[in-house]
């Protein structure tokens, strides 16, 4: 669904973002942290890494490198109290900091200077003055929360390198993670060219014309992605291919000739009425062509009657089971993300198995994509990958990348014995232990930073490997997460946590305003150097018996 415009009113939007306020994040931040997960589609650890939230930052708020599209984004957020039209200072002050970006140099000289260390260290981590010496486009990205006045709108017709995410644009591009399955009603689409028409007897029936581009343009949920639900994945914004689409779009006299480089666009529909030259579809989906019709849409001025697509609808009727199997053999060519391809192998199936013997309405396991809530405490294959790496593989480094759990790392991951429905439910708990240890932390933009987690759980298993009880837990906690012990292990758990905290903020003092927590939580150098200075000191206060000692209070 798309929001309504009053939502973005300084108050409502407030009310959203509130949560993220909350770990810590000023209020501009917040707003930008929010726009990153919910426009660009990034993770939160990856939100957060964009931005810059400390002063000095020679007026930018964040940077952005896509490497698809060898584009560098530098992003400026205005939150306004007031929900007055403005915005051509705005983007004068945006054009003055994009000089600051004009070359290599200009960056150089960026990084030397007086900019805040968290600036400097978003541009040699990006490499931004090598990307721009290698091409790289430079965009200025402004975000706000109010709509462009005139004046505005006319300073940006004449400045084409930057783009506004106004009041009026961010209601209408938002993505509901919850939409439901498609388009529900009636659309109908010429085909004057004539059509082709196929029937695989009771399975399905096929029309494949060539569509009319300003037609296509006019289905429903094309700008909140909500005709897309059952693609693979969405627009992916403003990739190399879309790049290419667009070209052919803006360039009238390639009109003709699309239907001749473009593969076309596949339409589900409950119901297919093909009659003269006119098809009628009945609650609709496209499982593929997202790329195409968002470039279209975002491009409907430029389309001209000749401009066509090749469009085969399909009618499924009531068959989920055959609209999921076109979905998925359709998008074989495009890049589906690894944990879809790992949703149906053996080691996901029968850890999914486990749950339902062993922990029947406790807890699930969910390992597809959409997959009903059922009965009991969720949790996600993806989340249990991550907690495994940082815990048995000890790599709390690499846990905020998701790539890894399903695909570098998979095998080492989930392919081992040891890893069932009981350590899984294990370590969900002691993270969910770790998350209550950090609500008490003062610096709320460091625990409310994923790899906080994470680095807390590396720690705790160094810690539980000091003493013979804490190793046979880590070794099979099966026989101790749902025995009389538990409660007992839990305390003993959280305690240990709650040490950990405390140390890790006086560490954290120690290091100063200037000590990059983004940084040195995704160091393989840093984070065993960090987790030995909190384990000295819970040893240290094991000889003083300030804490107990995990052997003696389980001994036998």
């Amino acid at each position: 669904m798309t929001l309504k415009a009053e939502e973005f009113e300084f108050a409502n939007l407030l009310v959203r973002i509130q949560p993220i306020i909350d770990d810590g994040l000023p209020q501009s931040a917040a707003f930008l942290t929010w726009f990153l997960q919910n426009y660009y589609r990034l993770e939160d650890v990856n939100a957060r890494d964009c931005i810059c939230d400390k002063p000095n930052d020679k007026g930018v708020d964040g940077l952005y490198v896509d490497d698809s599209t060898e584009e560098i984004h530098v992003l400026q957020t205005k939150l306004r109290q007031k929900d007055n039209p403005k915005g051509e200072r705005d983007l004068k002050d945006l054009v003055a900091t994009l000089t600051q970006f004009n070359s290599a140099d200009a960056v150089e000289r960026l990084e030397d200077g007086t900019a805040s260390p968290e600036l400097k260290r978003l541009l040699r981590d990006q490499r931004i003055a090598r990307k721009i010496e290698a091409g790289y486009e430079v965009r200025g990205v402004l975000i706000t929360n109010v709509d462009l006045d005139r004046n505005a709108t006319e300073f940006l017709e004449q400045n084409p390198t930057i783009q506004v995410f106004e009041k009026s644009r961010l209601a209408s591009e938002y993505v509901d993670v919850n939409l439901p399955e498609g388009v529900q009603g009636e659309f109908e689409l010429t085909a004057q060219d004539g059509y082709l028409e196929y029937s695989s007897g009771s399975s399905g029936r096929m029309g494949l014309f060539l569509a009319q581009a300003t037609e296509l343009v006019k289905l429903e949920g094309i700008a909140d992605q909500s005709l897309f639900s059952l693609n693979v994945r969405l627009s992916l914004g403003n990739t190399s291919v879309n790049k290419g689409i667009r070209a052919s779009i803006l360039e009238s006299t390639e009109h003709a000739k699309f239907p001749l480089f473009h593969n076309g666009i596949t339409l589900l529909a409950e119901s297919l009425d093909l009659d003269d030259e006119v098809a009628r579809v009945q609650n609709y989906v496209v499982v593929n062509g997202a790329q195409s019709l968002t470039a279209l849409y975002k491009n409907r001025e430029h389309i001209t009657s000749d401009l066509k697509i090749l469009l085969r609808v399909v009618e499924v009727g009531a068959d989920r089971e055959l609209a999921k199997q076109i979905t998925t053999i359709s998008n074989n060519q495009n890049s589906i993300k690894p944990r879809d391809l790992r949703s149906n192998n053996a080691i996901q199936t029968r850890l999914k198995g486990e749950f339902a013997r062993e922990f029947d309405k406790k807890y699930y396991f969910v390992i597809k994509q959409g997959e009903p809530k059922s009965e009991g405490e969720r949790i996600e294959n993806d989340e249990a990958g991550r907690l495994l790496m940082a815990f048995d593989l000890k790599t709390p480094w690499n846990s905020h990348q998701i790539y890894r759990v399903f695909d570098d790392d998979y095998s080492r991951i989930f392919g081992r014995p040891q890893v069932n429905a009981s350590r899984i439910v294990f370590l969900h708990q002691i993270s969910a232990l770790c998350l209550k240890a950090l609500a008490d932390m003062d610096d709320r933009k460091v625990a409310s930073y994923r790899l906080t987690r994470y680095f807390l759980l590396y720690c705790l298993r160094e810690i539980l490997e000091l003493s013979s009880f804490g190793s046979e837990l880590v070794k099979d906690p099966s026989g101790f997460i749902e025995s009389d012990q538990w409660p007992e292990i839990e305390k003993q758990i959280h305690d240990i946590l709650v040490g950990l905290v405390s140390d890790f903020e006086d560490d954290l003092d120690e290091m100063g305003e200037d000590f990059d927590y983004k940084a040195q939580l995704k160091s393989p150098n840093r984070v065993p150097t960090l987790a030995r200075s909190l384990i000295k000191s819970y040893q240290r206060d094991l000889r003083r018996e300030r804490i107990d000692n995990l052997d003696k209070v389980f001994e036998a």
